[in-house]
């Protein structure tokens, strides 16, 4: 099933992520924290397949940074490295 796989490697360990359901209208838009790694895809997966808005935020800071973002019959593994760094981006 295609989609994003989400992962935070930044300096901030309360990063939530936002994944809009412009491709999935049955999939949620609400805020999940993002775990360090993909092991449980029930904490890092998020089942889309097309355009999606993908945002970050840290609760603490007040910082947000997003991407708009396609995975077209792809998962993408997005992994987070802070609001002033490139997101990672492995298509797979």
């Amino acid at each position: 099933m295609p989609g994003f796989n989400i992962r935070n490697q930044s300096k901030y360990p309360h990063i939530r992520a936002f994944v809009s359901k412009y491709s999935h209208n049955q999939g949620s838009d609400s805020w999940f924290p993002v775990p360090a790694d993909f092991h449980d895809p029930e904490k890092s997966f998020w089942a889309r397949n097309g355009w999606d808005f993908v945002v970050f935020n840290d609760q603490e800071s007040g910082l947000r940074r997003g991407w708009y973002l396609d995975c077209t019959n792809d998962v993408l593994e997005l992994t987070f490295f802070g609001f002033d760094q490139d997101l990672g981006i492995v298509k797979t």
